[in-house]
């Protein structure tokens, strides 16, 4: 049988990931392919495959005829596991990994009706073919042509291997090979599948020549230093992780104390009450006003007219860690009212239908926030424009004023909140295995001279 390798399929393949898994920057991270495929693919490395099978390294890369990785495929289950040498440089594991995942993407495994595709399971000829598909995949995967393009003409070096490696984080080979293959790939890309690649943006494209922070390409001042002197650079250097916005700009999880449990309507965080935006003040370094920019969270000045951001001007304090915070302590409350289901404070659950407050102790069973100060026609201080929020709310969601239930104290600030439950979480996991008490309330030390049914 006489078999082609099929560029045009491999690099339309490439297209579609990027499209389907909704890749939007460049280097492409690739977990966000493994986190898409869910249960279908599992990745081991080469070190983890050694304990478990009792093997050396040189075993291993003879198991699976390969010094950089492997993938096998059950086709009962339909699932797949990449292998990888974990003791090579990132730049070739991301090689490896996206090699493999066009192994997978491409079907190979079911065209050749094989769980591995290794040179003694295959013909010559269909071997070199498939890893030459796989290889054209791994590069557009890693650096589109249209993207690697883009990068040598704005890069207008001397080194154009070096501006594809450092912009794509790549190998130095695998770079070569981009350069020289670029025009034959291009090729393969119609108008359409440009067009949706260049909408991936290539980032950390400037350099601060003040404070030597990498910035994104669209940058005109520093975030950090408010600077405006930048160079432009194509070298790959992580800046801190960013809190993505709602459709309308909002922080969808809190900067401060990580919330992650907001409405869309929110305006304000409703556990510390910062801001779910970074605004600059408005106020450009050319001494002109203007209508404020929307900034990353962890925005110091304004990327677009080096203002300074609002979280710069009122010291807001960024969390260094994106892991999503819950603050789970309020009562149930009905999500169309607003009114809880449960008092607080003394539990009671029977309310009449237009009750306001608790029969019982007198809590008010909407969690208003405390408006703004006005006066009535006696001169008496009256507070208006409350807005009703969730019961675990300590701020206003729509003005960022305190609540009701935080300044009643029946819900504690968010600092306190937290070093309780820290303290409560330490306090569960010193406790002793035999003096925990079962469910049915039985006593722990029945029986104690037979053996103890917990041990």
């Amino acid at each position: 049988m006489i078999y082609g390798a099929n560029y045009a399929l491999a690099v339309k393949t490439v297209v579609e990931v990027l499209e389907d898994y909704e890749i939007t920057q460049a280097p492409i991270n690739l977990q966000i392919i493994f986190e898409g495929l869910g249960r279908e693919l599992r990745v081991k490395t080469y070190e983890a495959f050694m304990q478990e099978s009792d093997m050396s390294l040189e075993e291993v890369i003879l198991f699976f005829d390969s010094d950089l990785g492997a993938c096998c495929y059950d086709s009962q289950t339909g699932r797949y596991v990449i292998f990888y040498n974990d003791s090579k440089s990132e730049a070739f594991i991301r090689f490896t990994l996206a090699h493999e995942l066009g192994h997978i993407f491409l079907g190979h495994h079911q065209k050749a009706g094989t769980a591995i595709l290794g040179r003694s399971f295959l013909s010559k000829e269909q071997y070199e073919e498939y890893e030459k598909e796989a290889n054209v995949f791994a590069r557009n995967l890693l650096s589109p042509a249209p993207l690697a393009w883009r990068v040598i003409e704005e890069g207008k070096s001397t080194n154009q291997n070096n501006d594809i490696a450092n912009a794509f984080n790549v190998t130095s080979i695998a770079a070569g090979v981009r350069v020289n293959m670029i025009r034959r790939d291009l090729r393969d890309y119609s108008p359409e599948m440009q067009k949706k690649v260049n909408r991936i943006k290539i980032r950390y494209h400037k350099h601060c020549n003040k404070c030597k922070r990498w910035l994104p390409k669209e940058s005109r001042y520093c975030m950090f230093c408010g600077n405006s002197r930048l160079s432009k650079s194509l070298s790959y250097k992580d800046f801190p992780d960013e809190i993505y916005a709602d459709k309308n700009g909002f922080f969808i999880q809190c900067p401060t104390c990580g919330h992650a449990d907001h409405d869309v309507s929110s305006r304000y965080c409703i556990i510390c009450s910062t801001p779910l935006m970074n605004l600059c003040n408005g106020n450009s370094k050319n001494g002109k006003s203007h209508k404020r920019h929307r900034n990353r969270s962890f925005s110091m000045y304004c990327e677009e007219c080096g203002a300074p951001t609002y979280y710069n001007e009122h010291n807001i304090e960024i969390r260094q860690e994106v892991s999503e915070m819950f603050f789970n302590d309020g009562v149930d409350f009905d999500e169309e009212t607003l009114r809880v289901n449960i008092c607080p404070v003394c539990g009671n659950e029977e309310f009449r239908e237009e009750a306001t407050f608790c029969k019982i102790c007198g809590t008010n069973l909407y969690n208003e926030c405390e408006g703004i100060p006005d006066q009535d026609m006696y001169g008496e201080t009256i507070y208006i424009n409350t807005h009703r929020n969730p019961s675990n709310a300590r701020y206003c969601e729509i003005c960022g004023k305190p609540t009701y239930f935080l300044k009643n104290r029946i819900l504690t600030d968010y600092k306190t909140y937290l070093a309780n439950k820290e303290a409560e979480e330490a306090f569960i996991a010193n406790i002793p295995a035999s003096t925990n008490v079962s469910d049915d309330n039985e006593d722990p030390f029945a029986d104690f001279d037979e053996e103890l049914p917990f041990n």
